[in-house]
């Protein structure tokens, strides 16, 4: 009688040992916070490096396969980012990307490479801003309309460059004219693709308040 009071005892621990190890495990995953869009685009584009050290894993949080990683490494997967119960990014999960995800995708491998890493700002007043930016979109068309305009084109696709990105970076889009929207809007189509999809959000927010006419957005 001992001896079965003893193996009844025994089995309770173990089950309540296994079961406690389950909840752990369990509670590990709870602790885990999906990112949305833009909270990911965010801490990135402000040099959020945490996810160097993100463990990639499949959309439920098991290790990838070898099909999943070469889908990963040929850009046909979309990336989630997950932070852990202190808000550090802990987890990229990657699932099959969709047609209407791909600019998303887009703009998030283009903050994970921080186009303003190695980026030389200008020197700007943001008090003065408006005259710079008419001057800028008067070179920009003054350029192409000469004879052999290429060299000269990108000669001062560089400098607007430089001057548009710092004015926004430094001062922020709330000191734009929203009269001057559209010209910035050109300059920055001229510019490189991390670029443009860094600031293409912002532009859909002003086409949407009527504030941009020369937006093209594609509908599926």
């Amino acid at each position: 009688m001992l001896r079965e009071g003893f193996f009844y005892y025994l089995s309770i621990v173990i089950l309540l040992f296994i079961t406690c190890m389950s909840c752990s495990h369990n509670s590990d995953k709870v602790l885990l916070k999906k990112l949305t869009l833009e909270n990911t685009l965010t801490r990135l584009k402000n040099g959020d490096t945490q996810f160097y050290y993100a463990n990639y894993k499949d959309s439920i949080g098991r290790d990838l396969s070898d099909d999943l990683r070469d889908k990963l490494n040929s850009g046909k997967l979309k990336r989630d980012f997950y932070v852990n119960e202190v808000d550090s990014i802990k987890e990229i999960r990657v699932s099959i990307l969709n047609d209407n995800e791909i600019f998303e995708e887009i703009q998030l491998r283009s903050a994970m490479i921080f186009p303003m890493k190695n980026f030389t700002f200008e020197d700007v007043n943001c008090l003065e801003i408006k005259e710079r930016i008419n001057k800028s979109i008067n070179n920009d068309q003054g350029a192409r309309e000469i004879d052999g305009y290429i060299k000269k084109a990108i000669e001062i696709d560089e400098e607007n460059r430089t001057l548009v990105i710092s004015i926004i970076e430094k001062c922020g889009w709330s000191i734009i004219d929203t009269a001057q929207i559209n010209d910035v809007f050109l300059l920055v189509q001229h510019m490189d693709s991390e670029f443009m999809a860094r600031y293409y959000p912002i532009f859909i927010e002003y086409h949407n308040k009527g504030l941009l006419s020369n937006l093209i957005i594609q509908n599926d």
